[in-house]
């Protein structure tokens, strides 16, 4: 006879000074986040505050510093896209890129502030920075034949591929669609480990 297994503790339900805390510190990312895409300037904690409809002291209660609010902002991001940070092998790569591109493109103006602006390029500092170690952990079995510096190259040149600049700069720059900005740097990544599972790396083009 077995024992009984013992009861699971039910979950405390949220308080409602839980409740309306994670609601303003929602509103606030949001409207962080919107302000971000309407305009190249930094917007200062006075006008958060405002479109957020929150006193400045709450602001900064939640935010002591410009760093934490674009963190959390860049968090926020990840989470209310659904963006992936994690990738597994490198027969995942290309797959795993469309899928976070294609995401990223259902906002491209969005994106693009993401990119191009000051506060953009802070707020998805933290969030890029895993996901290109994740690139790197990702590539390790393909590039584990290489020499150590070519290895770093190869690495290198496939996590600048997958930033979400690159579909940008391709769109913004030379006219080509969301769409095809995707599918052209879905060829280079394909391409470039075509070459690696072959046996090649930087060092051998030309040779």
């Amino acid at each position: 006879m077995h024992a009984l297994e013992p009861a699971a503790t039910p979950a405390r339900p949220e308080s409602l000074r839980a409740r309306q805390q994670r609601v303003a510190r929602a509103t606030i990312l949001d409207a962080t986040l919107e302000m971000l895409v309407e305009s190249d300037d930094e917007p200062s904690y006075a006008e958060i505050a405002r479109r957020s409809g929150v006193a400045r002291r709450t602001l900064y209660r939640y935010f002591p510093t410009r760093d934490e609010l674009y963190a959390a902002v860049g968090e926020h991001t990840v989470t209310r896209l659904g963006l992936p940070i994690d990738i597994g092998t490198s027969s995942q790569l290309v797959a795993s890129f469309k899928h976070a591109s294609g995401i990223s493109m259902r906002n491209v103006p969005l994106a693009r502030a993401l990119v191009k602006t000051t506060a953009g390029r802070r707020v998805r500092s933290g969030p890029w920075s895993r996901r290109s170690a994740a690139v790197a952990t990702a590539l390790e079995d393909a590039v584990a034949h290489l020499p150590p510096r070519q290895a770093r190259g190869a690495t290198a040149i496939m996590q600048y591929l997958f930033g979400l600049h690159t579909w940008v700069r391709l769109h913004d720059e030379y006219g080509l669609s969301p769409e095809d900005a995707r599918e052209s740097v879905a060829w280079a990544l394909e391409t470039l480990l075509s070459e690696l599972r072959h046996g090649k790396g930087p060092a051998d083009r030309g040779n």
